[in-house]
């Protein structure tokens, strides 16, 4: 329990083993049972500094104290190099420090605190509140730019200011009208389209019949991806696609017809034999570069629409509790028109510990730690999760397979490993590096 304070209505999440649990609120006391885990609780209300508490496992059926303080705030109005407003610029703010600090990063990461956008006219001031004492550092993402820190800092409480990009971020706002028409000559409901500017950098949107209107900052040559999808088919759904490249800064309409679908054929996966569990799956198309959604076997097997000249592959997982408790088995060869089965439950499986450190070698608690079958993607939710202790220690169970490792704490770097798992591995190490602003 957490007494946050007279007159405060608290917004509270808890993050416990990489899931979030519910929690009850009554008269500013917050009700929940993170259990033995580790897990994170953030509170946060409107005016007041956001809070983070850890709960190391051991206080169980106990209670904590927890006094929200009224925080402070400063409005930003952005505008360009020639003071206009810039439309659909997005604004978020970190303190003025060498490296962000952690319960700031995580509060920002997980309830999206701190980050705000311009709307269409661009002319809205932004407000930024629940901020404590200090400067802070202006980050800026203009469409079709990478996001850049702005020289100026701004110190929580000073009002209202106005925050002026440079000339490099402050080129012209360019209109590209997709027109995209089906098979049949005729415009598509709904359309989507993606502009790609330079390398890595995008800029998507849907619309209504027929057209799409893509904005983006910046000059240049640009091309553009246009689709509409066939609802049933492998991606779910697929995909039909029309592209023009190098278009042009002057071009204003960009008319583009669908190609004709590929040929498509079923991949039957058999049930599983009575009395047998069934799994989760996903299927990967190594020839195309695409992935379904994730399916569940069960006793009537599963049909999935695919594309005629698919090379494939099926990643399988098993659960527990509604959490993954094996993951790593994978049928790495099947083509298009195939009938398979799962391979059967592992009569046992292998686990990977470890720690996670600083360079120095120093413990980093807390750390989000995930594992997916090295044959999946990285994007998928078959993956098993938790979180580091107070030493960095971590213990990664049900694995039975080549597998992926990611390390992800606020404030540091991102790291993936990959480990090939035939027997436990109890000495893991993954190296986080500081994340550090310009």
């Amino acid at each position: 329990m957490v007494f946050a304070g007279d007159g405060v209505a608290p917004y509270v999440r808890v993050l416990a083993g990489g899931r979030e649990i519910p929690v009850a609120t009554s008269d500013g006391v917050i009700h929940c049972d993170p259990g033995s885990a580790p897990a994170t609780l953030i509170v946060s209300a409107a005016g007041f500094v956001p809070q983070r508490l850890e709960w190391d496992g051991e206080r169980a059926g106990g209670a904590a104290s927890l006094r929200m303080e009224p925080g402070l705030a400063f409005g930003v109005t952005i505008v360009d190099a020639a003071g206009d407003s810039v439309p659909w610029a997005r604004l978020r703010v970190v303190p003025d420090a060498d490296r962000v600090p952690e319960w700031f990063a995580t509060v920002a990461r997980i309830q999206g605190w701190w980050g705000v956008s311009t709307g269409e006219s661009g002319e809205s001031a932004l407000r930024m509140t629940g901020l404590s004492a200090g400067a802070y550092r202006l980050l800026v993402t203009v469409p079709g730019m990478p996001e850049e820190a702005l020289p100026r800092r701004v110190q929580a409480g000073a009002g209202y200011v106005k925050a002026v990009l440079p000339p490099h971020l402050s080129p012209r706002l360019r209109a590209i009208d997709v027109v995209l028409l089906g098979l049949d000559g005729e415009p598509v409901e709904r359309p989507a389209a993606e502009m790609r500017i330079g390398v890595g950098a995008t800029v998507s949107a849907t619309g209504e019949l027929g057209s799409v209107t893509l904005m983006a900052t910046g000059t240049g040559r640009v091309s553009v991806v246009a689709s509409t999808s066939i609802a049933g088919c492998l991606p779910t759904p697929l995909r039909l696609v029309a592209c023009a490249h190098d278009i042009d800064e002057n071009t204003r309409i960009v008319t583009l017809r669908l190609r004709p679908p590929p040929d498509t054929r079923e991949l039957t996966i058999a049930a599983p034999p009575d009395g047998a569990e069934g799994a989760y799956i996903r299927v990967i198309d190594r020839f195309h570069g695409t992935s379904s959604e994730t399916l569940w076997l069960g006793k009537k097997g599963l049909t999935i629409p695919t594309f005629d000249d698919a090379v494939l592959r099926v990643v399988t997982a098993r659960m527990s509790r509604y959490r993954p408790s094996e993951i790593g088995a994978a049928i790495v060869s099947v083509t298009a028109g195939e009938t398979i089965a799962l391979p059967p439950p592992a009569p046992r499986t292998w686990s990977v510990a470890g720690r996670v450190v600083r360079p120095d070698g120093t413990p980093v608690r807390r750390a989000d730690v995930r594992a997916w079958s090295i044959l999946d993607t990285a994007d998928t939710d078959l993956a098993i999760r938790v979180t580091t202790d107070a030493e960095g220690r971590f213990d990664l169970p049900g694995i039975r397979g080549p597998i992926s490792i990611t390390a992800q704490t606020p404030g540091l770097s991102n790291v993936e490993r990959s480990y090939v798992v035939r027997r436990s591995a109890p000495g893991v190490v993954i190296v986080v590096t500081e994340e550090r602003l310009p």
